[in-house]
């Protein structure tokens, strides 16, 4: 993963006219809803970002009907090569938006750029399946958000955003597991969470679930990290 801007333009399939996805249960129901209200305030995103969130939410719900077993029967070719190839859109999609239309890179240090690194990493561990196995040998979108976060966390960008960051930090704890920048993602989240008193991990994965968030994927790193967060939490 070179973390460049890509050379070429991006050959999108068109979308089956006859397929329509949606989330087969509750819990995918909820998925970047949170996010979704974020793109009504003015400033947080920009146009790319907005049309990011939707993709990758379609492709959550795709990815998770398939691995789930339900009615794969009913998909046929198109459809398949269609979301098979939006897994591999998203992810440049996202490469991309961290450039100005000029090719200089917008800056990861706010609030879209630390949204925007999120989702690549639950993009890229939660499709490709990269991570966390293979943090030590893509390591540069992790640091990135360190550092992201090491200079938007103080500045108080997220002062009126917590869930935000909670959800931020807890892709950075889960991505970074293999890797020294996990000490900061997991500090940096037992104070957030603990500045909003969520009392139990049942409590924290409900507001994760509002973001990018899958069980299937999350949930024992989760129950792993809020053991962890209680110990940091403990005088």
């Amino acid at each position: 993963m070179a973390f460049t801007k890509p050379i070429f333009p991006f050959l999108r399939y068109a979308r089956p006219a006859h397929f329509t996805i949606a989330p087969h249960n509750e819990d995918l129901a909820k998925t970047a809803s949170a996010l979704n209200s974020l793109i009504e305030i003015p400033s947080i995103f920009g146009g790319g970002m907005s049309k990011i969130i939707y993709d990758l939410s379609e492709l959550v719900w795709y990815a998770e009907w398939v691995k789930s077993g339900l009615n794969c029967q009913e998909i046929d070719d198109e459809t398949e090569g269609y979301f098979n190839t939006e897994v591999i859109y998203v992810e440049y999609a996202l490469h991309m938006d961290r450039y100005l239309e000029t090719g200089e890179p917008k800056g990861d240090a706010n609030i879209e750029g630390c949204i925007r690194l999120a989702c690549l990493l639950f993009h890229n561990g939660t499709i490709w399946e990269f991570y966390p196995q293979f943090g030590p040998v893509f390591p540069k979108p992790i640091s990135a958000l360190r550092l992201a976060l090491a200079t938007t966390i103080p500045a108080g960008f997220f002062q009126m955003l917590p869930e935000v960051l909670i959800w931020v930090l807890f892709i950075g704890a889960w991505s970074s597991r293999f890797l020294p920048e996990r000490t900061f993602f997991v500090t940096e989240l037992a104070a957030a969470v603990g500045r909003q008193r969520i009392l139990s991990w049942q409590e924290l994965r409900s507001l994760l679930l509002n973001f990018f968030y899958v069980d299937r994927v999350h949930q024992t790193a989760l129950r792993g990290l809020w053991d962890e967060i209680q110990l940091i939490r403990i005088p």
